[in-house]
């Protein structure tokens, strides 16, 4: 049975007291769940779920010393799961196909370069401007530019690049199968990398105040590179094209024939 709850709806806030009743629907609606898994440090939490569902199974949402896939995958080890150390890209659709090759129409090439310079905190983000400059060192004319609702001013230096496509309002799996063909993505520590990863595109990605022991993406063709401090702005361009074209050398060496 596949059923989805709004984690947000009032009738869940009970869950959450040290004492007092529930929604009287919650127990119907939690009936037909038999295990949970629960990544929460509220022991009320857990009480609660445990009186509404036979087996709970309880994980602290903080990775410790690990990284966070392996961390936030162990619980599933409980239910006979055995959650391979790099999952398979994800698969499209045929409208999420569609949608992609209706945005991609005669605006990028095959293997283009996708850029995005935003995420969700301003100390992980490489200045715009060191992204337009690794634009230009890879000479990538035209190239996508990936813009979020909170992206303005991480984007103003790229988009004054006539070549630049801009991508503002594809759906999220949308993004993805149009990420899945490019030939090189570069972007901060943030949820759009992390999709680019999934999705198989040869995904760059840049670390500054954040752990990429911990938060690194997840895929086939992933790279890294750190500032060799804390701040963005002590990470070269130079080093990063190096690492740009390395994995895009790769990328090209291992990529499907049914995706040239």
């Amino acid at each position: 049975m596949d059923q989805t709850l709004d984690w947000d709806d009032p009738a869940f806030l009970p869950l959450f007291a040290q004492a007092g009743s529930a929604d009287p629907s919650l127990p119907a609606r939690l009936a037909p769940f038999a295990a949970c898994i629960a990544y929460t440090r509220e022991p009320s939490l857990r009480v609660a779920l445990e009186r509404a569902i036979p087996r709970v199974v309880v994980c602290s949402p903080a990775p410790a010393r690990v990284h966070a896939a392996e961390w936030l995958s162990r619980p599933a080890r409980a239910f006979g799961a055995e959650p391979p150390p790099v999952p398979p890209d994800m698969e499209a659709t045929v409208a999420e196909e569609g949608e992609a090759s209706a945005f991609l129409q005669d605006r990028l090439q095959p293997g283009f370069l996708a850029i995005h310079p935003g995420s969700g905190g301003a100390p992980k983000n490489w200045p715009s401007d060191r992204f337009a400059s690794l634009a230009r060192e890879l000479e990538a004319q035209p190239f996508l530019l990936i813009e979020g609702p909170a992206d303005a001013v991480s984007v103003a230096a790229i988009a004054q690049n006539a070549s630049c496509v801009r991508a503002t309002h594809l759906s999220l799996r949308g993004l993805g199968a149009v990420l899945r063909r490019a030939g090189l993505f570069g972007g901060n520590d943030s949820g759009v990398t992390h999709l680019a990863a999934a999705w198989g595109a040869p995904t760059l990605c840049l670390f500054g105040p954040t752990d990429p022991s911990i938060w690194a993406p997840v895929g086939r063709l992933v790279a890294v590179v750190r500032s060799p401090s804390a701040s963005m702005s002590d990470l070269p361009v130079a080093e990063v094209s190096r690492a740009a074209r390395t994995l895009r050398g790769r990328a090209a060496a291992s990529i499907s024939p049914t995706l040239r």
